[in-house]
């Protein structure tokens, strides 16, 4: 994916985000946004995963924890 291709999916997942916690009418909005580019970066271009293949034992993992 190159990188235009990455800041597009950023920031259609970010109006997603706002989407998502307007019709909840709650969220951190914060929180969500602060992060998004790195996860979008690492599942689309660093980390070994396919939802093809949700199964496989040599897929990376990825673990986060904001507090």
């Amino acid at each position: 994916m190159t990188d235009r291709q990455l800041q597009v999916k950023s920031i259609q997942y970010r109006m997603k985000i706002l989407r998502y916690i307007k019709l909840a009418n709650a969220g951190h909005t914060g929180g969500d946004l602060s992060c998004i580019d790195i996860l979008n970066v690492l599942y689309n271009r660093i980390l070994r995963i396919s939802p093809d293949r949700p199964d496989d034992p040599d897929r990376d993992r990825y673990i986060q924890s904001k507090g």
